[in-house]
């Protein structure tokens, strides 16, 4: 059977690894596009991003009965790459913005999908403050439940955000942050509608699960021929 390896860094780290992984795998997936316009072009690398099930993750709130409140969460171990440490920390102190900001040791409570849904519902806005990403995957769950990325330049939307359209693309800089949501609430608003749809027609798992499906056939055909 190949050995398919899934390369979760975008092209700021970790420059040395993808080069090594693909000298003993047969295959490797890139989930970050900047990660895989640098890789190398011998033909045993793909893109192909993770995903989101919007049966799980979806609106159970409307937007005008949520908190004005910003949710971020992460592993405290990865507390300095997520920005916590110069962005997260500092908004989370300011008397004008309410936050829910979680730090999560390793071995902590572990929520699943329907429990992550009803928190992404707890506020209206989903934060990413990271140096380096290959998915940021609270922010597609919480873009698919409604909430408006206000994101680096990491991870899908990073990769094909438009900001001021779908999401708003931030330096990591809390003033930054507390600029882009100081817009209007009907603009923030229609933001986050279009941030869901972005993440129904790209990254639903309802059709997105099949192109995993091709590779690995594929791959496996390759393997059988040989």
């Amino acid at each position: 059977m190949p050995l398919v390896v899934s390369f979760n860094a975008d092209e700021k780290r970790r420059q040395e690894w993808l080069a090594r992984i693909g000298e003993v795998a047969d295959h490797v997936v890139c989930v970050s596009h900047q990660r895989f316009r640098t890789a190398p072009s011998e033909g045993h690398c793909s893109y192909l991003p993770n995903g989101v099930d919007c049966s799980i993750f979806r609106p159970l709130v409307p937007w005008s009965q949520r908190p004005n409140r910003a949710l971020w969460c992460g592993l405290e171990r990865q507390r300095i790459l997520k920005g916590y440490n110069c962005v997260l920390g500092q908004l989370a102190k300011r008397p004008d913005i309410e936050c829910d900001f979680r730090l999560i040791e390793g071995d902590g409570d572990i929520w699943d999908g329907e429990r992550m849904a009803r928190w992404y519902n707890s506020g209206r806005y989903i934060l990413c403050a990271s140096e380096s990403e290959g998915t940021a995957n609270t922010v597609l769950e919480g873009a698919a439940c409604g909430c408006l990325p206000v994101t680096t330049r990491v991870g899908q939307f990073g990769d094909w955000g438009c900001h001021g359209h779908n999401c708003l693309l931030v330096d990591r800089d809390a003033r930054a942050y507390l600029k882009e949501l100081s817009r209007p609430e009907k603009e923030l608003r229609a933001m986050a509608r279009r941030a869901r749809r972005l993440v129904q027609r790209q990254w639903d798992y309802e059709h997105h699960a099949a192109k995993f499906f091709h590779l690995f056939r594929s791959l496996v055909r390759c393997e059988t021929m040989a």
